[in-house]
């Protein structure tokens, strides 16, 4: 009896011990997704299969040609480390799960979580890559980029008033795939240009890289589409960034003129801030405070007054036909000064001085006074200006700014005004409303342009932070009124729109700056220009094209 238990004991124990014994087999493992990966064998990389859970028999990975892929270094997976997302587990059947060589099949055991194992083969395989894409696209001479349509293969081009022809594009493409024609060949973009892009693995791609007129945004400022366009110190240009000179800028179809008080203007091509030339300043320098401001108008044409701070001495306004006019004429000669005023400091135009406009100076500790002369089919009306109030309950003190809406006396107007108001107001003086300068971060504003934007309004407004930094605020202001929403309200981003960077400058004691706005000729990109005295000139690009529309 004894030895009967005994046997049934010895017999019940080998079938205990069978039924824990798990089979290692093939077959689906439906573990976590993606429970095996592969790293190389300084841990560095991490790669999945090329097939998500449930695996089946074999296992592959699949590697580019070169890792990083955008780099020039070959891959090599003769030696990877496999490993598995805890709680999985795995190891080689023969050798070590550390040090694998994937270019040879190789067998491994995946063990569940339950504690089930199962067989697979391990395979890697080192893949040339079929992409062939354009991803990225400009014109570095004229500061111009592409808008990539990849699901038609165009890259679109928005003029701008930039200039298209004899350019050497900048294109970059997928890592290892090959382009034609060169892209060190220069190109007519101003027609359709057509490139191949070769992937790795042979496949082409054609893209056709031509100039686009697409729709436009429903109204103004396409949102998302500000860049900085470009930046240059005052140094950079080749003019001092010490000496307070260097106050207000006026920009051109082409050119933005940089002003500089008593030395002769430079212009530069205003889509990529190169200078391009000297203005000619004859007559202009033998008159007190010589070209001490300089604004345009949106034909192209340029005024460029003195400043007159005795009695007796003559206000004079230069007009230039363009940067380039070797002929400027003395438009305005007004020697009405007030004691204690002084004249010239700022200045602004709105129209076409060519057929009909308004120009405007604020005069200094003046009680709010602002002179307004008035241009009819080219001719100036009168050289006495017309002469009223701002009657807000602040006055200026140095520099103050205004512009109307429009080129007719009946147009209202806005005003920045340094220890004064920044705000809208009628055609008589009359405020309107007012922005709230403290809450939106202002400490000295006295410069201002507006501008006309598919079918919206804009007005670009300088701010100089302390004497050493001062940066550009655009608002949306087809609505005027709406200036004075505060800071605080849900809407304000509505109606302040953006609000630049700061600009650096050395000690600007003067607390002096400008900002000019200059709408494309195509009615597709707007470029507000900002400039702190003493530091930079900054160019902050929008446009209004409706990208889907881009054929």
């Amino acid at each position: 009896m004894y030895k009967h238990i005994i046997f049934l004991f010895m017999v019940l124990t080998m079938i205990l011990g069978y039924s824990c014994k798990k089979e290692a087999h093939k077959g689906d493992f439906s573990g976590s997704a993606n429970s095996v990966y592969v790293t190389f064998a300084d841990g560095s990389g991490f790669f999945n299969p090329e097939r998500a859970t449930p695996y089946g028999d074999t296992i592959k990975f699949v590697f580019s040609t070169h890792f990083p892929a955008e780099s020039n270094n070959l891959i090599n997976i003769t030696s990877m480390k496999v490993k598995a997302n805890d709680p999985t587990t795995v190891r080689a059947v023969s050798g070590s799960p550390d040090q694998v060589d994937l270019t040879k099949p190789t067998e491994i055991i995946v063990r569940s979580a339950d504690g089930t194992d199962r067989k697979h083969i391990l395979i890697g395989e080192i893949r040339k890559s079929s992409e062939a894409v354009i991803t990225s696209f400009n014109l570095p001479a004229a500061n111009l980029t592409g808008f990539l349509v990849e699901s038609k293969k165009i890259v679109g081009l928005v003029a701008g008033g930039g200039n298209l022809t004899n350019q050497v594009p900048t294109i970059v493409i997928t890592p290892h795939a090959t382009i034609s024609p060169a892209i060190t060949v220069a190109q007519d973009f101003s027609k359709p240009v057509v490139y191949t892009v070769t992937a790795e693995n042979g496949r082409s791609v054609q893209y056709t890289v031509k100039p686009v007129s697409p729709q436009k945004a429903a109204s103004g400022i396409r949102s998302g589409s500000m860049k900085l366009l470009w930046t240059k110190s005052l140094t950079e240009l080749g003019i001092s960034g010490t000496n307070n000179f260097t106050t207000s800028i006026a920009a051109t179809d082409d050119y933005l003129v940089v002003n500089t008080r008593e030395t002769i203007n430079k212009y530069l091509n205003r889509f990529t801030g190169e200078v391009v030339g000297a203005m000619n300043m004859t007559g202009i320098n033998a008159v007190t405070f010589q070209n001490f401001f300089a604004t345009s108008d949106e034909a192209g044409h340029i005024l460029i007054s003195n400043l007159t701070t005795t009695v007796g001495n003559s206000l004079f306004i230069y007009k230039y036909n363009s940067a380039g006019d070797q002929a400027p004429v003395k438009f305005i000669a007004y020697p009405g000064l007030v004691a204690g005023q002084q004249l010239g400091r700022k200045m602004s135009v709105k129209g076409d001085l060519s057929k009909n406009a308004l120009i405007f100076v604020a005069a200094s500790n003046s009680d709010n006074s602002i002179l307004r002369w008035q241009v009819v089919n080219g001719a100036l009306v009168s050289q006495s200006p017309t002469i009223f109030r701002y009657g807000g309950s602040k006055n200026w003190t140095v520099m103050a700014d205004v512009i109307s809406e429009g080129p007719n006396l009946t147009d209202k107007m806005f005003l920045s005004s340094q220890a004064g108001d920044i705000g809208y107001m009628a055609a008589n003086g009359a405020p309107l409303s007012q922005i709230d300068i403290a809450g939106s971060g202002f400490n000295v504003s006295h410069s201002l342009d507006f501008a006309e934007f598919n079918n919206a309004k804009y007005l670009a407004v300088v701010n100089l932070s302390t004497n050493l930094a001062g940066n550009g605020y655009l608002y949306n202001v087809t609505n005027p009124l709406l200036l004075s929403t505060p800071p605080s309200s849900a809407d304000y981003s509505k109606v302040m729109v953006f609000k630049s960077p700061m600009i650096t400058s050395a000690a600007n004691g003067n607390l002096t700056g400008d900002v000019a706005l200059k709408v494309s000729k195509d009615g597709y990109k707007m470029i507000m220009y900002v400039l702190i005295t003493n530091g930079s000139i900054a160019a902050y690009e929008f446009d209004c094209i409706d990208l889907n529309s881009i054929e």
